[in-house]
C-alpha cells in the first residue's frame, strides 16, 4: 500500500516543473560547455598526437607482465578517451532531452501560456514586466489565473502520470 508520504502530489509535480523551467538556461550553457569538451577530445583523438607524444612504448626491454595480453599505455589512454567521449555524448543527449521536452511542451501550449512561462522562469522577468509585455495584464490576474492554468498544462505535458492523480479534473461545485 502506498502511503501519503510516498505518494507524489500535484504540487510536487508542479514544483518539479518550475525547477525544470528555472534550470533551462543553466542546462543550455552546460550543453555548450560539454560540446566544447567533446570537440576537444575528438580533435585530439583524430590528430592522434596529443596522446602519443609522451607515451612511447619501449619494446627493447622485456616487461615483467603476462605475455598473453597486449596492452600498452597508449592503448589504455586511447580507450579511456573513447570512454570519456561516450560519457560526454550520453550527458549531452540527456541534457538536450531535458530542454527539448520543455520546448516541445511550450510549443504545444496556447501562445499566451507559453510566453508567460518563458518570461517568468526562463527569462526571469517580474510579474509587472510580464503583464506589460503580454498586453497590460493585471499582476494578480497573471499569477492567479493565467499562471496556474499554464503551469498545470505544462506539468501535464512534462509528467503525463499526473493525469492519474486528478490534475485535470474539474473541481466539484458546492
Amino acid at each position: 500500500m502506498v502511503t501519503n508520504a510516498a505518494k507524489k502530489t500535484v504540487e510536487d509535480y508542479q514544483c518539479q516543473t518550475i525547477e525544470r523551467l528555472n534550470r533551462y538556461q543553466e542546462v543550455a550553457v552546460t550543453i555548450e560547455m560539454l560540446n566544447l569538451d567533446l570537440e576537444m577530445l575528438e580533435q585530439a583523438l583524430a590528430n592522434d598526437t596529443a596522446y602519443n607524444n609522451n607515451m612511447a612504448v619501449d619494446y627493447a626491454t622485456v616487461s615483467g607482465g603476462k605475455t598473453n595480453k597486449v596492452n600498452s599505455m597508449v592503448e589504455s589512454e586511447f580507450m579511456a578517451v573513447r570512454a570519456n567521449i561516450q560519457r560526454l555524448r550520453r550527458q549531452i543527449w540527456e541534457l538536450e532531452r531535458h530542454n527539448r521536452q520543455i520546448d516541445k511542451a511550450l510549443a504545444n501550449m496556447p501562445l499566451i501560456y507559453a510566453r508567460l512561462l518563458n518570461m517568468r522562469y526562463i527569462k526571469k522577468l517580474g510579474w509587472k514586466e510580464i503583464g506589460q509585455r503580454l498586453g497590460n495584464y493585471n499582476e494578480d490576474h497573471l499569477r492567479k489565473n493565467l499562471h496556474d492554468k499554464a503551469l498545470k498544462m505544462l506539468t501535464g505535458y512534462l509528467f503525463p502520470e499526473v493525469h492519474n492523480i486528478g490534475l485535470f479534473l474539474k473541481k466539484a461545485q458546492d
